[in-house]
């Protein structure tokens, strides 16, 4: 008899809590999927996850009553067990089995550490706050995690920290703190930021100045929609000068505030690191948290001569825990669960069921025997193709299943597709999609990547070679392809190589800006159609405009 282990996150109470569904059976993953992709908003804010515990329920064909245990990733929530049979009762009719609860931030070490593979690992969480924690080192030892210290917000607070930062730059906290990582390397950190994120003699080694924080910060979640309130008091902006209007211009200033935000953070991360490393000896790093998801962080703290490997999970974000907390109950059950190499655990469409759609959107299509041959030449005649291919990818990052692809050698690419197909800032940054066994040959200090959430050096001699997705500052944020995690992607990243002599292609992710990655065929259409595409290979069909 199969055990069938069901992890939620989702918010009862308003804010955002990145609301996904998880279903592990006998400890192997089955499907994982976020709720933002059914519905059409990003981050699904106050919601639980319906739609996508419909979905795994499905793919794994059982009923709620079927599942063993239900893993909710918080300990702190009130009346939680309540919400959430009424919340099962009234959607599906019953409740499983049982029910157990995870902490917060533990829930992001175990979705980090325990799939990693690593034996031995330090293991870093950080975000805004969770379970009234906002900050946990760990040691990770033959599948155990021992807390090491753990920090509690606002005062140690990484999140609310860089969130300061994004919305004075004009941006949406909890929303848009990538754009300040990718401002961040066209600007020159010539800031001092420790009067805000200040060193200490405390455990931690670092304290956020409360001064600069609004008095209403802490009250709520912050909204996810309409009009945010702010983060930040008057005290910053006599510090800062003017912050800068949503939409507005971006100067030298804003770009220098980015980078020296940016600088201090990783400044304050490798001291943390480094005092688990002297605590414990490990060279190997685990991370998961929403500041896990700074991957110019994660490529800097790569470089520590303390740190020999990282891995952050495709799903560091507050989706995560859904994962991480279904992973910590299955293996008090007795299951290990394996190495995470994958991200597509998503909804799939069949040939059959994308015809249906085609056929309804009264587009002309062809159906190609060979797409990875079709595409790949597309890609070195200078198109740009629309990728929907395979299950759903789990987590913030298209990563070869619902991509926008281009040729990483055109200069102007970047520019082409942040204007005329992601409707976006000029200076986001695209990124790279290479074959693992080619990795070596284009970035510095390689590793498995296949989540793109490491920052690497390109090669000095490569940087020519695929402008469009080396950075301003010399990085990118590159994901690596092997062919057992992703065979159909890697075949085509593979032409494409064998045609142009680079096996990487540019990727990124299929949607445009405010919207989330595209999960239907409807989507992907609506995609292609609205933007600047050239190709649409959707199953084994090909649409082109002319």
């Amino acid at each position: 008899m199969s055990t069938h282990i069901l992890g939620l996150s989702g918010n009862f109470y308003g804010g955002s809590a990145d609301a996904a569904a998880v279903l592990l059976r006998d400890g192997e993953l089955i499907a994982a999927a976020e709720e933002e992709r059914f519905i059409g908003v990003k981050h699904a804010p106050g919601l639980m996850p319906e739609s996508a515990i419909r979905f795994c329920l499905k793919k794994a064909g059982i009923g709620i009553r079927d599942v063993d245990v239900l893993a909710f990733p918080q300990t702190t929530w009130r009346n939680l067990e309540g919400n959430l049979v009424a919340f099962l009762e009234y959607q599906f009719g019953g409740v499983p089995k049982a029910f157990e609860f995870v902490d917060h931030h533990f829930a992001h070490a175990v979705s980090a550490y325990r799939v990693s593979g690593f034996d031995d690992a330090m293991i870093l969480t950080a975000d805004w706050s969770g379970d009234g924690m906002c900050l946990t080192l760990s040691a990770g030892h033959n599948g155990k995690i021992d807390l090491l210290h753990r920090f509690a917000p606002p005062r140690h607070s990484l999140g609310i920290y860089y969130a300061l930062i994004t919305q004075f730059l004009g941006f949406r906290k909890w929303d848009d703190e990538y754009k300040v990582m990718g401002l961040a390397s066209y600007g020159e950190p010539t800031i001092d930021f420790s009067w805000l994120l200040c060193d200490s003699e405390e455990e931690a080694g670092f304290y956020l100045d409360q001064t600069y924080l609004h008095p209403t910060l802490l009250q709520g979640y912050p909204s996810m929609h309409g009009v945010q309130q702010p983060s930040f008091s008057d005290e910053l902006v006599k510090r800062l000068g003017s912050p800068r209007v949503p939409g507005g211009p971006i100067t030298s200033r804003h770009k220098d505030i980015a980078a020296s935000a940016q600088a201090r953070l990783e400044e304050i991360t490798a001291r943390l690191v480094r005092m688990m490393h002297s605590k414990t000896g490990y060279r190997k790093l685990c991370i998961a948290g929403g500041v896990g998801l700074n991957c110019s962080m994660n490529g800097a703290l790569m470089t520590l001569d303390c740190v020999d490997e990282i891995y952050v999970p495709p799903v560091a974000s507050d989706a995560g825990i859904a994962f991480g907390a279904a992973v910590e109950i299955a293996t008090r059950y007795g299951f290990c669960v394996p190495r995470l190499e994958r991200a597509s655990w998503g909804p799939e469409y069949s040939n059959e069921q994308i015809l249906r759609i085609l056929k309804r959107s009264k587009c002309s299509y062809k159906q190609s025997d060979d797409v990875c041959g079709v595409v790949a030449r597309a890609l070195a005649d200078n198109k740009i193709v629309g990728w929907f291919q395979g299950p759903m990818e789990f987590g913030p990052r298209a990563l070869g299943n619902r991509s926008i692809l281009a040729d990483p050698r055109q200069p102007d690419m970047q520019d082409r597709i942040n204007y005329y197909v992601k409707f976006r800032e000029d200076f986001r940054p695209l990124a790279p999609s290479m074959l693992a066994e080619a990795a070596s040959e284009y970035i510095d200090q390689a590793q498995p990547c296949p989540f793109m959430t490491i920052t690497f050096p390109v090669r000095q001699e490569k940087r020519s070679i695929i402008p469009a997705v080396t950075h301003v500052d010399g990085t990118c944020r590159a994901q690596t392809v092997s062919e057992t995690a992703n065979p159909k992607y890697h075949h085509l990243i593979k032409r494409f190589g064998e045609i142009t002599g680079v096996p990487v292609v540019l990727n990124t992710s299929l949607n445009v800006m405010g919207n989330p990655i595209a999960m239907k065929p409807e989507d992907a259409v609506a995609t292609f159609f609205s933007t600047g595409l050239d190709y649409l290979a959707i199953g084994d069909f090909i649409i082109e405009k002319h």
